[in-house]
């Protein structure tokens, strides 16, 4: 597991916006998370993904905590 975001002097809280990485087999499941909360998720066969470039960019357009 892989865990983004945009947290720069303490650790994640539960209502900080993140993006998780989980490695299956040959697939990811990339999610756009924040506590309980999904926004968005999707399973890509590689990390050049277009649609993990976008949520990679919709994380770095958050407010930094």
């Amino acid at each position: 597991m892989l865990v983004i975001s945009r947290s720069v002097n303490h650790t994640l809280r539960a209502d900080q916006k993140y993006i998780k990485i989980d490695a299956y087999e040959s697939k990811f499941e990339v999610t756009f998370r924040d506590g309980d909360k999904v926004y968005r998720k999707y399973i890509v066969n590689n990390l050049d993904d277009i649609l993990v470039t976008r949520l990679l960019r919709t994380l770095k357009d958050t407010l930094v905590d």
